[in-house]
């Protein structure tokens, strides 16, 4: 299982990652969809498990594929964070201000 969050520190992307070892995803695929579930953006992690996307204001969710790893981490279901992320993500709805 995986799960994606935000460093400590607040920072312009996300990061995918084992939610169970901690270690980073490279690579997965992560989509980013608008409101009427229609792929507006998509990307692949980095080797530290990064990702981000550039999109006008909006509501969007985001899902992510790896092979062998379910989103969103069950795990960590009903968690804000954890030793080493917060923020953490489990397909909600996002809204893109400014």
């Amino acid at each position: 299982m995986f799960a994606f969050g935000i460093k400590k520190k607040n920072r312009p992307w996300g990061t995918v990652y084992d939610s169970i070892t901690k270690q980073p995803i490279d690579p997965a695929y992560v989509t980013l969809r608008d409101i009427h579930n229609k792929e507006i953006s998509s990307s692949i992690t980095d080797i530290d498990g990064r990702f981000g996307f550039l999109v006008e204001p909006g509501i969007y969710t985001i899902t992510v594929n790896k092979t062998n790893y379910a989103f969103p981490s069950k795990k960590l279901a009903g968690k804000a964070g954890d030793e080493l992320y917060n923020d953490l993500y489990f397909g909600e709805k996002i809204e893109v201000k400014k």
